[in-house]
């Protein structure tokens, strides 16, 4: 693997140990989170962009970013080079589960994902990813089916935020596919998933839950907390019967958690 001029920013440690290091290269800065909760795993959430601008509702780079930043795409050799970083410093997991739910949108870089598990996965015993996407096109979808079924171990979570099409624009500007659409699309690739045995014993050895997909839902005040669209999430969900799961918001300036949120779980 060549060598690309990367350095080590800076590393901060919470009180969990979750550690994120902030990585600079020649098209920007890369962010890495390496979470510890998962025993035995190493979990890397993981950057697609150096940078977004897609101007997300319920997003901090939003509030407090520049929308007039180009939102460069992260190469994998330059990842895999900030990864390799990270492991020398002392991972001992000899597991780990790439998790690109970190700045960028992982279907406007789709590639990144495959060359990256081709590049890392001789470094661990067991490798997994998983994805989370707007579903900024269905295109992607069409990669990724062609991937598990050549055994690819990768899980899809759909960031719906809204089952209503014209207020899920409001919250993410850069959604261009219906929420009927997207979710159908999203059966069609676990239903390929699901017909690999080595991708599904690779989901059963790292997930509680096995199946290769999930909807994220984010209850915020006032923005998507109706009885009409806790409604409409239901009716999704006994239509498609796919695993649902409420992410607790981290409230912004301007956007507040729904005093909803318990009762919608």
């Amino acid at each position: 693997m060549a060598n690309h001029i990367i350095s080590l920013h800076g590393r901060f440690r919470d009180e969990d140990g979750t550690e994120k290091y902030v990585f600079e290269s020649g098209d920007g800065i890369i962010e890495i989170t390496h979470v510890k909760n998962k025993g035995g795993i190493a979990v890397f959430c993981l950057p697609t962009h150096h940078y977004c601008n897609l101007g997300c509702k319920f997003c901090h780079l939003t509030e407090e970013g520049d929308r007039s930043k180009p939102m460069n795409p992260i190469k994998a050799e330059v990842l895999a080079e900030a990864l390799a970083h990270i492991l020398n410093v002392g991972v001992k997991d000899d597991r780990a589960l790439f998790s690109f739910m970190g700045v960028g949108e992982p279907f406007l870089n789709i590639h990144l994902i495959h060359n990256l598990y081709e590049i890392m996965k001789e470094k661990f015993v067991e490798l997994s990813l998983a994805l989370a996407t707007m579903i900024t096109s269905s295109k992607p979808f069409e990669i990724c089916r062609e991937w598990v079924k050549g055994g690819v171990p990768l899980r899809i979570h759909f960031s719906m935020h809204s089952p209503l099409d014209k207020q899920r624009l409001t919250i993410i500007p850069a959604s261009a596919v219906t929420v009927v659409d997207a979710v159908t699309a999203l059966v069609s690739f676990k239903e390929e998933a699901q017909s690999s045995a080595e991708v599904m014993a690779n989901m059963t050895s790292f997930h509680e839950d096995p199946t290769p997909v999930e909807i994220h839902y984010t209850v915020i005040a006032g923005v998507n907390d109706s009885d009409e669209e806790l409604a409409e999430v239901i009716a999704l969900g006994q239509k498609f019967q796919v695993p649902f799961k409420i992410i607790k918001f981290n409230p912004t300036k301007e956007l507040a958690r729904s005093s909803k949120e318990e009762y919608w779980l």
